[in-house]
């Protein structure tokens, strides 16, 4: 899930939750959605629990990431993960 906070062009919001079903907009007026997960206030730290796969898709690598808390695996970029996580990137090369 990402958080953009502030302007999108010219128009102006308060904040976007990005979910791989959605995109929702939130004013600070407004109740979040029950069942959903979504982003509302400062944004959480989200922490890889591990690495459980990987992929190649149109030349780039990604990796099938499981995030601590979270059921869901997603697909993350390797050059997004290789700077949060060198060690568990290097780790699951080595492994696999």
């Amino acid at each position: 899930m990402y958080l953009l906070d502030g302007d999108i062009g010219k128009r102006k919001t308060d904040a976007i939750a990005r979910t791989k079903e959605q995109l929702q907009v939130i004013s600070k007026n407004e109740v979040s959605p029950e069942g959903k997960q979504v982003i509302a206030g400062k944004p959480k730290t989200f922490v890889v629990e591990r690495i459980v796969g990987k992929k190649v898709i149109k030349g780039k690598v990604y990796y099938l990431t499981k995030w601590k808390g979270w059921k869901e695996v997603t697909e993350e970029p390797r050059t997004t993960l290789i700077k949060m996580i060198p060690k568990l990137i290097q780790e699951y090369e080595q492994t696999h």
